[in-house]
């Protein structure tokens, strides 16, 4: 066995060891000590740079065609092509028009963490299509659509959501005899961390159905619900880890809901439904015509459910009713114009060994039919909760830890306006609570030296100011 790298090296002495032999040199030359160290610069040079990734961005347009090379000169004709051409990374930017196309993306095509697979209309709010079905698909991104559809019912959806990690921001989604956005119900499949904001819903069958774990449903409007074959409601959560903040729900009319059940928020055990570590701020829930919020559970099912900083007016029924729930924490909300029972903690539909168990504190009740109450072993922990309605008398040992019967000054509540005035009996009345620190603006809580009792911490800022009591003119 002979080695040789030019002339600076010659074999004295090689020694065997296993299959490697090691090779003792004589000594190299100054040159050749230099070219060797550059060389090993070189090399741990080029390992450390980082590996490139590269994106590419599509067109479409109504005018393109689908054997072009999707270029903004040369566009594709169908949605449908850049969803079957799009890989981690790539955009693809769908021009202005109407697109009779319902894009079914490609099974397990996917995009990967930081580089998801996005759809974006160049002119938000100008594309409109029949919406999008997926199989499978993670790191998707849907963005400023116009999107309707008209399958009805569980197997509908504007959205067929069937994957993790999606983010589906500001579209349209109107007139569809379906859900906006429905995740798919089949065992093994997963719908988790998924991120739904400032999209607007209107006159659909309802808003948005969430299913697996860790969704953020923040700041979009859903208004104006119809029935079709299926019960109409704004939100149906099952899953654990969800937030639903900031979110405004409305418009719906009793002559365009049929049979249908409307509620603001719905969850149920059935059929293995569960729900867990949920949280529901910061939204204002109006019109609807039975509950803001109505969720059942059994064994275990249903636990921990927060309820803060929210508004629920003009139900037709009840604010909020719990059965069978466990650690439900309802603070800090305007219950205004109900017109059955604000609050109820019951124990699931038949099954009395499972009450339900909550907190209810800081919230302002006005105007309703009655106030809240727990039945069926279930327990509350209740108190500096303010109740009032015109007109009667609640008596003070029933409800020995709140504020009875006085008027809570909002600045106009027939416009829906909660608001605090000066001087009311909410203003610095709250108790501290842990796990948020704000109201339902944002604002810091406490503005005074308590906590403001309602979804609203009082500020000037938001009191107009009051007309003069007099008026007299002086001339000179």
């Amino acid at each position: 066995m002979s080695f040789s790298i030019g002339n600076h090296y010659s074999k004295r002495n090689v020694v065997k060891e296993g299959l490697d032999s090691v090779l003792v040199l004589d000594r190299p030359s100054k040159q050749m000590v230099y070219l060797l160290s550059m060389v090993i610069i070189i090399t741990l040079g080029a390992l450390s740079i980082p590996q490139m990734s590269y994106s590419a961005t599509y067109y479409i347009s109504v005018t393109g065609n689908d054997s072009n090379p999707g270029t903004i000169e040369l566009p594709w004709r169908t949605i449908q092509k850049g969803a079957n051409i799009a890989g981690p990374g790539d955009t693809v930017i769908v021009k202005s028009g109407n697109y009779d196309e319902r894009v079914t993306l490609p099974t397990g095509k996917s995009g990967t963490a930081g580089s998801s697979i996005v759809f974006r209309a160049e002119v938000n709010r100008s594309v409109y299509i029949k919406g999008f079905k997926s199989s499978s698909n993670n790191y998707i991104k849907v963005e400023g659509f116009n999107i309707t559809y008209n399958a009805a019912g569980w197997t509908g959806g504007c959205i067929w959501l069937d994957g993790n990690n999606w983010e589906i921001v500001n579209n349209y989604f109107y007139e569809a005899a379906c859900p906006a956005i429905q995740p798919t119900w089949q065992s093994g499949k997963t719908t988790n961390n998924i991120y739904v904001g400032n999209n607007y819903v209107y006159k659909c069958n309802s808003g948005f159905n969430v299913l697996g774990q860790s969704w953020l449903v923040e700041n979009n409007e859903i208004e104006r619900l119809i029935y079709s074959s299926y019960d109409a409601d704004y939100v149906r959560f099952f899953g654990e880890n969800h937030v639903f903040r900031n979110n405004y729900f409305h418009g719906t009319l009793q002559s365009e809901i049929g049979g249908s059940h409307v509620d603001g928020f719905q969850t149920f055990e059935e059929s293995g439904g569960y729900a867990r570590n949920i949280i529901i701020e910061n939204n204002i829930v109006k019109g609807m015509y039975h509950e803001g919020i109505m969720a059942t559970g059994a064994d275990g099912s249903h636990d921990n459910i927060i309820v803060r900083n929210n508004i629920f007016a003009n139900s037709d029924s009840w604010g909020i009713c719990i059965h069978g729930i466990t650690n439900v924490k309802i603070y800090n909300n305007v219950f205004a114009y109900i017109y059955g029972s604000a609050i109820g903690l019951r124990a699931a539909a038949s099954r009395s060994k499972n009450p339900s168990t909550g907190e209810i504190k800081n919230n302002i009740i006005y105007e309703a039919g009655s106030l809240y109450w727990t039945e069926g072993g279930s327990t509350a922990n209740a108190t500096n909760n303010l109740l009032y309605k015109s007109g009667i008398t609640y008596n003070q040992s029933v409800y020995p830890n709140d504020i009875l019967n006085i008027d809570p000054m909002f600045i106009d509540p027939a416009g829906s306006n909660f608001n605090l005035l000066a001087g009311s009996p909410a203003i610095n009345a709250g108790i501290s609570l842990l796990g948020f620190s704000s109201d339902i603006r944002g604002e810091s809580r406490p503005q005074g030296y308590a906590w403001d009792i309602g979804a609203y911490e009082y500020s000037e800022k938001y009191y107009p100011p009051a007309p003069p009591r007099s008026l007299r003119l002086a001339y000179p």
